[in-house]
């Protein structure tokens, strides 16, 4: 079964949902809007006051290996002391623009340049074979068709497991066999189960960026980033801090070096339905805000926030504006493959000359359409002869056939 999930509750809303006093929800409520200090006071007198009866009550299951559990009252004390440090590093962003839209739907709204990759949902996946079953949208495909990235998930026993995998085109056109990349727990290296999501990768083929749930995130699911060691490996995966991540669920980092914007998707401020989208300035270079900057937590928090300056908001809408222009001229057809892709973009063709014989196809396509309209309308004409309408005929069949040939061409260019 094909899958199209949403990751599960943030770890907050989680914890509170069996809350029982007082000051463990303050303690919540305080690590929820950034005062870390005095979620850590607020936790601390819950902590002193507990007894046994308590205690295992707030032993809390992990969602992902049955049997296995934690306090949540010692979960929440990481994720505050995690929250501390990421407060004297928060970046400073240049923000461009936000939107909130459906959650399900939400990459859709990441407009790349094609070289950057595509985000598929996994019915558009269907097309390129050599997949598991179990497939998590968003897919993510590399500029040149040639590697595809996705999660997929299982379960037995009890038991969730999650993994990215990673397949390639062939020479021939088919795609190689799946292969498993890493689960949460291998790749961090802590044997701790839980849920990654959402890969992207960029264009150096070894920057990843991925969302997991775990230890080292502050909310539900963080963004990590994390490099290729090898070609069999990655190394141990880096939390990108603040304010890209929050107690609630943030889900998806993409950087388009092409258009120069950064992406990125996460459900605070949102509801259960909805998924706020913001665009940045990317930049090579971290700047940090200094840690002793006044309301520090409301830059992470994002209620405030640096603007990029109008001229550099007017170039990145301008690009973007100009690559939905080219995305719409381009996607007005789909080209059928032998090896079940689909084509919609000249760019999705990894051969120049494919793409070249693809514009003759177009051409030749449009051709077709005229004159099957203009043989219609004569033989709807009274005043038509006969021998017009052979003529017609006759050249109809001539480019149907030099359309059947440029389609030939522009297979064989691909598979060559």
């Amino acid at each position: 079964m094909k899958k199209s999930v949403f990751p599960a509750l943030c770890l907050v809303a989680a914890l509170g949902a069996s809350a029982q006093t007082s000051d463990y929800d303050k303690a919540l409520a305080a690590f929820g809007r950034y005062d870390f200090e005095e979620a850590e006071s607020l936790l601390d007198t819950y902590s002193s006051k507990r007894k046994k009866d308590q205690i295992a009550a707030d032993r809390i299951e992990n969602p992902y290996k049955a049997g296995m559990y934690s306090d949540r009252v010692d979960d929440l004390a990481e994720r505050i002391a995690l929250g501390r440090n990421m407060l004297e590093r928060v970046e400073k962003v240049a923000i461009v623009d936000s939107m909130t839209v459906d959650r399900d739907e939400f990459f859709r709204h990441f407009r790349l340049d094609p070289s950057t990759g595509r985000l598929l949902s996994t019915d558009q996946a269907e097309r390129f074979p050599g997949k598991t079953d179990e497939v998590v949208t968003p897919v993510y495909v590399s500029g040149d068709g040639e590697m595809m990235l996705w999660v997929d998930t299982s379960e037995a026993d009890g038991n969730a497991s999650f993994r990215l995998m990673e397949s390639w085109l062939l020479a021939d056109g088919s795609w190689e066999t799946p292969r498993a990349l890493f689960d949460r727990s291998t790749v961090f290296g802590d044997d701790c189960p839980g849920q990654i999501y959402a890969p992207f990768m960029m264009a150096d083929g070894v920057t990843l960026y991925f969302a997991a749930d775990g230890p080292q995130s502050l909310g539900g699911l963080d963004i990590f980033i994390a490099r290729r060691d090898g070609d069999d490996g990655f190394l141990q995966p880096s939390n990108i801090g603040m304010p890209y991540n929050s107690p609630a669920n943030d889900y998806m980092m993409v950087i388009d070096e092409v258009t120069g914007a950064g992406w990125w998707a996460t459900d605070r401020n949102t509801d259960e339905d909805h998924v706020k989208i913001y665009i940045f300035k990317n930049s090579d270079l971290r700047s940090n805000y200094p840690s002793d900057t006044e309301s520090i937590e409301s830059y992470a928090m994002l209620s405030r926030f640096t603007p990029a300056d109008g001229a550099v908001r007017a170039d990145i809408f301008g690009v973007l504006n100009a690559l939905n222009h080219r995305k719409s001229a381009e996607a007005a057809f789909e080209f059928a493959m032998p090896d079940g892709r689909i084509m919609t973009l000249l760019t999705d063709f990894r051969s120049s000359e494919a793409r070249e014989a693809m514009e003759e196809w177009l051409e030749m396509n449009a051709t077709v359409a005229r004159n099957r309209s203009e043989l219609e309308s004569l033989r709807m004409s009274r005043d038509a002869t006969r021998g017009e309408i052979a003529a017609r005929e006759d050249e109809l069949e001539r480019n149907l056939k030099k359309l059947k040939q440029l389609a030939n061409y522009v297979v064989n260019s691909e598979i060559r």
